[in-house]
């Protein structure tokens, strides 16, 4: 099964390759641990080749960014960009995202950023949000799980992360419904010195806790080798 490459060496090893087809894969993390700049690396990674992307963005992607990272005129012909502004559009536009997928076969990599910008009801609490959207969350995940498996597609979601008060763990948004679903999880954290981690969490093929360090440059994503202490 050929896989996606994020365009992240340290990363892409890790997985063995890169992101998987015909599944969901999530990345998880506090604000700035790099998850927007992995999807737009991925995305840029994919539209140099023959394959087309569609890039749902909740959170206002930087296009300066975007061209930092090598997305040209020509790469952004290949990334459809669409701009969700709340919880119900996101579900319009995933599922019209799903039904342009089922329609061409051109299409290999479906990105939603952010997953769980609009599902939060509360700012960092987790149990506060409604069970209307909880349903309506698992409903765009079984969209997305389905075209995933039926056209073979690389689903790369991301998710926020809130503080657990009673274990004092970051946690990501959307619990079991998001952990279920997704076949591939990474959590992101900043180590120090401009560095990030890439833990892995969930994998059904490789094994938890798998880690890959990279450093966020002005023109891309760089590894960064782990010493055998693991520091």
């Amino acid at each position: 099964m050929d896989k996606i490459k994020t365009g992240c060496k340290s990363i892409d090893e890790m997985l063995n390759g890169g992101i998987e087809r015909g599944c969901i894969t999530e990345i998880y993390g506090e604000a700035g641990s790099g998850k927007t700049n992995i999807c737009l690396s991925t995305a840029i990674n994919v539209a140099k080749g023959e394959e087309f992307v569609i890039y749902i963005d909740t959170e206002g992607v930087s296009m300066e960014r975007f061209s930092q990272l090598g997305g040209d005129e020509e790469i952004a012909k290949k990334i459809l960009f669409y701009k969700a502004y709340k919880f119900s559009h996101q579900t319009e536009i995933i599922e019209r995202a799903v039904n342009l997928i089922e329609k061409r076969g051109d299409i290999s990599l479906l990105i939603v950023d952010s997953m769980t910008e609009f599902y939060r009801a509360e700012r960092g609490v987790e149990e506060d949000i409604s069970s209307k959207r909880r349903s309506s969350l698992a409903w765009q995940l079984s969209l997305l799980n389905s075209v995933a498996r039926k056209k073979n597609v690389a689903v790369l979601i991301t998710n926020q992360v809130y503080l657990d008060t009673a274990t004092k763990e970051i946690k990501p948004i959307g619990g079991h419904t998001l952990h279920h679903n997704a076949k591939a999880i990474l959590f992101l954290r900043k180590i120090g010195n401009g560095y990030r981690e890439a833990v892995l969490m969930k994998h059904r093929s490789l094994p938890e806790g798998l880690v890959a360090r990279f450093e966020i440059r002005n023109d891309g994503l760089y590894p960064v080798e782990v010493d055998k202490n693991g520091s």
